[in-house]
């Protein structure tokens, strides 16, 4: 199951309306640990910059220590936050 969350999430497109739906599965654990983040993409990775954009956008946000930004692949990211 875990599998074809990873492959939907790298298969989002802009155009993409359709939810992704996950299984009510104690066992699912990717709901609960992934509650409080946020997923997102770049939409123009040949000008911006994954690295630079993952460490400003904690401090825009003023959550210094209390956020995490991954870089999921070239264009698309993940924060996963402390708390709401």
């Amino acid at each position: 199951m875990a599998d074809k969350l990873h492959k939907a999430i790298r298969t989002l497109s802009i155009e993409d309306d359709d939810p992704i739906t996950l299984p009510d599965d104690p066992r699912f654990r990717v709901l609960d640990e992934n509650a409080i983040s946020i997923l997102g993409r770049l939409l123009n990775p040949e000008a911006q910059n994954m690295a630079r954009m993952i460490d400003f956008m904690p401090r825009a946000w003023r959550l210094y220590n209390r956020v995490r930004g991954i870089a999921l692949s070239r264009d698309r990211f993940q924060f996963i936050f402390q708390r709401e």
